[in-house]
């Protein structure tokens, strides 16, 4: 919890050093309680207890401060519990406190940068997104990025609409957000875009690996463009792209008119069917060796650079087979996927999948 470069808090890096300070204090209670007694009460041993079950199971999960709530509201309240179980003097437990206090303080203010984002800085009086006529009429707009680029919304015209379609979570018919996102496809009165972004504009359309991600992305929902008749929009807004500018070339989105599909539930089965076939009897094998990470009928296949890549958003990993017919998996805060076997080795049993770590997730500091 206290090492700020763990990920475990994913929006923003927020070292905690009480659980720590907790474990310390109590030692310094268990230590004294034989010269004056236990001070911890029935009702204090159990909330201890249900403290420690909720670390266990929350490590165990995901190990992400998002979902660890109750525990980090839970373990203030504690702390001072420990200090005052120590006994001495007001004076003294009020000193340790502020000790406390100061550590907890000086963690977070140095993990803290104020007015600013990872896309983009509040400060900055500069434009976030060059103006554009696009920007003035009302317009459908298809994001297919992990994040959805929600800040662009207040930059265009207000009767516009947003959908994200395969990002963090995949947009399909089993969704409830799936007919609102119909709905919005067959009103043909708006033009319909597809949002790409790029940290440092290339030629005159999107790079390779945008239009292969945007085709599968769109192609799964009976949709398609062509990229020679994409607009091209500066923004410091991109991800990856701070002061918005890579080896000189500007970053920004680009924004692809869609055209539809005459069947698009079709055309929508039949892109999905054929990309799942291929390796289809590789993936059932992994969901069934491993489904802690790969759970049964959640992944979504697409094809990027010629590997065919699944990704399963419950556990944020991603299984990748290339063209030489290589497995790999990789944790989305991997640095790099991790081999695992071939395709024959994987349909033969011939593989060894670690189930209980995978590579990418927390590594204590004497371990990197």
């Amino acid at each position: 919890m206290g090492d700020p470069a763990a990920g475990i808090y994913v929006e923003f890096m927020a070292p905690d050093w009480r659980f720590a300070i907790l474990i310390i204090l109590l030692c310094f209670v268990a230590l004294r309680a034989n010269k004056v007694g236990s001070r911890l009460t029935p009702g204090q041993w159990r909330t201890l207890g249900a403290m420690f079950l909720m670390f266990v199971l929350w490590m165990a999960t995901s190990g992400n401060g998002r979902y660890f709530i109750a525990g980090l509201v839970l373990v203030g309240p504690l702390v001072v519990m420990g200090v005052q179980c120590l006994g001495g003097s007001p004076s003294f437990r009020f000193g340790i406190l502020m000790i406390v206090v100061s550590v907890q303080f000086s963690a977070a203010y140095l993990a803290f940068g104020a007015g600013h984002w990872a896309l983009t800085v509040w400060s900055d009086k500069t434009e976030p997104i060059q103006q554009s006529s696009l920007r003035n009429r009302p317009a459908n707009f298809l994001t297919i990025t992990g994040i959805s680029y929600s800040s662009l919304v207040p930059l265009f015209h207000p009767k516009s609409r947003w959908a994200n379609i395969s990002g963090q979570h995949l947009m399909d018919d089993k969704r409830l957000e799936y007919r609102a996102l119909t709905r919005m496809l067959a009103d043909t009165k708006d033009e319909s875009y597809v949002v790409l972004p790029e940290s440092a504009r290339g030629p005159a359309k999107p790079n390779g690996e945008a239009l292969h991600l945007a085709t599968a992305a769109l192609s799964f929902h009976g949709l398609a463009f062509e990229p020679q008749d994409c607009i091209w929009l500066n923004s410091r807004m991109v991800a990856n792209a701070p002061g918005g500018a890579t080896a000189g070339r500007p970053s920004g989105f680009w924004f692809c008119p869609i055209r539809q599909f005459r069947d698009r539930q079709a055309a929508a089965q039949q892109a999905q069917a054929e990309l799942n076939a291929e390796f289809s009897g590789v993936f059932s094998i992994l969901e069934e060796s491993c489904p802690r990470y790969f759970r049964p009928n959640e992944g979504r296949n697409s094809r990027t650079n010629g590997a065919l890549i699944r990704f399963y958003t419950s556990s944020d990993t991603r299984v990748m087979i290339d063209g030489a017919g290589d497995v790999y998996y990789k944790y989305f805060r991997a640095m790099n996927y991790t081999k695992l076997a071939r395709v024959a080795d994987i349909l033969t049993g011939n593989f060894h999948m670690p189930c209980t770590k995978v590579d990418g997730r927390y590594t204590p500091p004497w371990e990197r």
